[in-house]
C-alpha cells in the first residue's frame, strides 16, 4: 500500500515498509508516547464501616473500571500508587480528572 506525500509540490508516493516513514513514527511515538488517561468519579460509599472513607471509581479509555476506598487525608500521589498497584498503571502514566480538572501531585 502506499500514499500520496502529503506535500503540495510533492508528487512522490509513499510506501508503508518505507524506511523514512518507520523513522517518523518511531519519533512521533518518542515525542508523544502511550498514555492510558484514568477518569476518577467520586461516590460516597453506603457500606462502608468508616464514614470518613469514600470511594473513588477509577476507569480507564479502555472501559475497565476498579473502584478504590479512600479517605479525605490521602494525597494524589498516595491514590496514585495504589491505581499502580492495583491496575497495573504507572503514576507518570496516570492523568487523573475529577470535575473536568487535572488532580496534580
Amino acid at each position: 500500500m502506499s500514499w500520496k506525500c502529503p506535500y503540495e509540490d510533492c508528487q512522490e508516493p509513499v510506501h508503508e515498509d518505507s524506511q523514512r516513514l518507520r523513522e517518523f513514527e518511531d519519533e512521533l511515538l518518542f515525542l508523544f508516547p502511550p498514555v492510558d488517561q484514568l477518569d476518577v468519579n467520586l461516590a460516597v460509599t453506603e457500606d462502608s464501616d468508616d464514614p470518613g472513607q469514600e470511594v473513588l471509581y477509577v476507569s480507564t479509555l479502555s472501559g475497565d473500571r476498579q473502584p478504590f476506598v479512600y479517605s479525605a487525608d490521602m494525597t494524589v500521589a498516595e491514590l496514585k500508587m495504589k491505581i499502580k498497584l492495583k491496575m497495573d498503571v504507572s503514576a507518570s502514566q496516570q492523568r487523573l480528572m475529577y470535575n473536568e480538572k487535572e488532580l496534580e501531585v
